[in-house]
């Protein structure tokens, strides 16, 4: 959204994202256009998305992060997690303000 909304030093069309795993040296989630997916080598059959899925993927990340700014100009800064069992092991648990371990 940066890059191809000029908030970015450097602009362009994002033509693909992906999670890159080191330690396994491969991508691992994301996405390709469907025409500019040789760009990427060989990729799995999921990770190709046409120009229409990529405006619905930033519709939805657009409305996350309205949510998210909303929240935030109101006052609200708690931390959500998706589960419990997560905390137990976080490096952050003893400072977290998340209701459960207050």
């Amino acid at each position: 959204m940066a890059l191809e909304g000029g908030l970015a030093k450097v602009q362009g069309e994002v033509i693909g994202a992906f999670y890159y795993d080191l330690k396994e040296a491969n991508r691992v989630r994301g996405w390709a256009l469907n025409d500019r997916a040789q760009e990427f080598g060989s990729l799995k059959k999921g990770a190709l998305a046409s120009a229409d899925q990529k405006s619905e993927l930033l519709d939805e990340v657009r409305e996350v992060l309205g949510k998210a700014v909303s929240q935030m100009a109101q006052g609200e800064f708690a931390p959500v997690p998706k589960s419990e069992k997560e905390c137990s092991s976080c490096h952050w648990s003893r400072l977290c303000r998340a209701p459960h371990l207050i």
